[in-house]
Formats: structure tokens, sequence, C-alpha cells
């Protein structure tokens, strides 16, 4: 089957950024005023493991994974990594990686 990444009939998303330009605790605050908790964040963060990256959205440009093409866990093992990852790494990667609670989440859905 054929999968083709982001949305024909959307040309701009009205949804707040989360990443770019924002530090660890506004981007929390900003997930939870859309009412997802900690663990829905880190889930959420789970679909960097598709596609790249772009000046425009996040800043820094690139992909997550080493296949931005296949939906797998990947996002959260290469978050783990840390400074060992060769991908990309924004504020939010890194908050994964250090908030207690997200890491723990991040470690269970590495694992599955």
């Amino acid at each position: 089957m054929i999968f083709r990444m982001g949305r024909k009939d959307a040309e701009e998303s009205d949804l707040p950024q989360l990443t770019h330009g924002n530090d660890s605790t506004t981007m929390i605050e900003k997930v939870a005023t859309l009412g997802f908790s900690r663990r829905e964040f880190t889930t959420l963060m789970g679909s960097h493991t598709l596609g790249f990256a772009t000046m425009e959205v996040s800043g820094p440009q690139g992909r997550w994974t080493q296949n931005p093409h296949v939906f797998d866990n990947s996002y959260f093992k290469e978050v783990l990594m840390g400074d060992r990852s060769k991908y990309l790494r924004t504020k939010a990667e890194i908050l994964l990686a250090t908030d207690p609670e997200l890491r723990s989440y991040c470690e269970e859905f590495a694992q599955d």
C-alpha cells in the first residue's frame, strides 16, 4: 500500500507549535491545555518516527530516525540514546530523555 505523508487539504496548521522556541515547561503546559496527559504527550511524540522536520515548523531540519518512512518504535529508541543518537534532537527530545516520568514512558514504548 502506498502511504503519502501529510494532508493535501491543509496548507497550514492552526495548532500551537510545541517544540520550536519553547522551553520544556511551556511545552508541557501547552500540551496540558490541549487536554493531553504527559503520557499522551509522549505517545504523540512517537509520531516523529515518520517524516522530517522542516525549518518552517520546528526550526532545525532533519529526521528523527534512520528510516522516516516506517512507523515503528525507533523514535523512542533514538530518544533514549540521548547525545549518542546521530539524528535530530530538539528541546522536546531532550525533555523526553531527561524528565524521569517522560523517560519511563519512552522506555516502555521503546520495548514494544
